[in-house]
């Protein structure tokens, strides 16, 4: 199986410096410029998915929509893929919050992700459903599909953590429209532990590749 995450165009928000989380920002100007990118980048590929799902929120929904204009696709949106929720903050600036949250400590919740904030989903919580995501996709897939994803930076770190089987999620800045591509042999994928540990049945083709926007 072929599986391509994404994430979503520059939004306001993005532009604005604001925490998003389930706030529903729109993309910017730059941010739809990004997603036509992203489109002649697919097309000139030849890239065609068998499955395409999206977040519903507007910034991913419109970037799995104009990405995919030039296909006959179905999108299905998913709850699952949204970005995690960052509760009262959602949509604040770090300076609106240290105003209109001064009980807030925004370091300690800088390093945790806001996952302490009021009404915030957990760091486990988001672990859980990221496990909950490749699960389904490698449940309800076939060898010869090709799955396009298209997320939310933060969330697609939990993802790739869950993917790679790793029991840490590393951080690193996931670019706009960003690519990620693996491919996985569905027949191994619970196969011997000499073949997981072998690097012939599941591969990272890119990486955070947002080429297309140079």
């Amino acid at each position: 199986m072929k599986l391509r995450l994404v994430r979503h165009g520059e939004t306001t928000g993005n532009a604005e410096g604001r925490l998003q989380g389930h706030a529903d920002f729109p993309l910017s100007d730059n941010g739809n410029q990004q997603a036509l990118a992203l489109a002649n980048r697919m097309r000139c590929e030849q890239y065609v998915p068998t499955h395409t799902y999206s977040s519903p929120l507007r910034r991913t929904a419109d970037t799995a929509r104009i990405a995919t204009a030039y296909l006959d696709t179905q999108i299905i949106y998913w709850d699952d893929l949204m970005e995690y929720d960052v509760g009262i903050v959602s949509g604040l600036t770090l300076e609106e919050i240290a105003i209109q949250h001064p009980q807030i400590d925004i370091e300690l919740e800088l390093s945790r992700q806001f996952s302490g904030v009021k009404e915030s989903e957990s760091l486990d919580a988001r672990r859980r459903r990221a496990t909950r995501v490749v699960d389904a996709i490698i449940g309800q897939h076939e060898q010869k599909d090709s799955v396009l994803v298209v997320s939310h930076g933060g969330f697609i770190q939990q993802v790739i953590a869950v993917l790679l089987g790793t029991t840490r999620t590393w951080g690193f800045s996931v670019w706009n429209t960003a690519v990620f591509d693996f491919s996985i042999d569905m027949l191994e994928w619970t196969g011997s532990e000499k073949t997981k540990i072998s690097t012939e049945f599941f591969r990272i083709e890119r990486f955070n590749d947002a080429s297309h926007l140079d």
